[in-house]
C-alpha cells in the first residue's frame, strides 16, 4: 500500500483530492511520532487567561502559606527557566515576572504592602471596572521596569568579567615573558675582529 492509501478506481477527481488531504495528517501522524514540543510557549498557550495579579502568576491563593508560594514558585521556575529554550524570548519575560511576584510575595513586609495596594486597586460596585486597567498598567509598566533592570544588571555582570579576564589573560602573558627573560643565560660581550684591532706600536726603533 503506498503512502496515500487504496486508490479510488471509482471516485472522480472531485471526490478523491478532498478525500486525500483527509488522510494526509493521519500519514503524517504515523510516519512521524508525536514526541513533546520542544518550545515550552506555543500557539495553544496564546489562548490561555493572563494573570491580573502576582499570586495568579504563581498559581496559589492570597491567603497562600509562605511555604506554599515558595514550592510554588519552584514548581514555575522548572517549567519557565529560560535555560529550557534560550531561544524564546516570550519565556524568559514570564521568567523575570515569575522572579518578580516571589520576591514581593516571599517577603512578609512587601507582600502587606502588596496585599494593601491589590485591595485598594480592586474595582468595587461604585467604580465599576475602571480600576481594574489602572491596576494592570501599572503592573505591567513595574514588570516591564524589572525587565529592563534585569537585563541591564545582566550586560554589568557580563561586561565586568570580560574586562577581568582580558586583565588578568595580560598580566599572565607579562609574567610568562618575565620567567622566559630570566632563564635565558647572560650573553658574554664579543671582542671585536681581529682586524680592527689596534696593535701597539713597536718603540725600540
Amino acid at each position: 500500500m503506498d503512502f496515500w492509501g487504496p486508490p479510488f478506481p471509482s471516485c472522480p477527481p472531485a471526490v478523491v483530492m478532498p478525500s486525500l488531504l483527509l488522510r494526509l495528517p493521519l500519514r503524517l501522524c504515523r510516519l512521524w511520532p508525536c514526541s513533546p514540543p520542544t518550545r515550552l510557549l506555543t500557539a495553544a498557550t496564546g489562548q490561555r487567561p493572563v494573570p491580573t495579579n502576582y499570586y495568579e502568576l504563581l498559581g496559589v491563593h492570597p491567603g497562600a502559606s509562605a511555604e506554599e508560594i515558595k514550592r510554588a514558585f519552584f514548581t514555575k521556575s522548572k517549567e519557565l527557566h529560560p535555560d529550557r529554550d534560550p531561544g524564546n524570548p516570550a519565556l524568559h519575560s514570564r521568567f523575570v515576572e515569575l522572579s518578580e511576584a516571589y520576591r514581593v510575595l516571599s517577603r512578609e513586609e512587601s507582600r502587606r504592602n502588596y496585599d494593601h495596594q491589590l485591595h485598594s486597586a480592586s474595582p468595587s460596585k461604585s467604580s465599576g471596572s475602571t480600576a481594574e486597567p489602572k491596576y494592570k498598567q501599572q503592573t505591567h509598566r513595574k514588570l516591564e521596569q524589572v525587565h529592563r533592570s534585569f537585563m541591564d544588571e545582566k550586560d554589568r555582570i557580563i561586561t565586568a568579567i570580560y574586562n577581568d579576564t582580558r586583565a588578568r589573560a595580560r598580566a599572565n602573558r607579562a609574567r610568562i615573558q618575565q620567567k622566559h627573560q630570566q632563564r635565558q643565560p647572560p650573553t658574554e660581550p664579543s671582542l671585536p675582529p681581529e682586524s680592527s684591532r689596534i696593535m701597539p706600536q713597536d718603540t725600540s726603533q
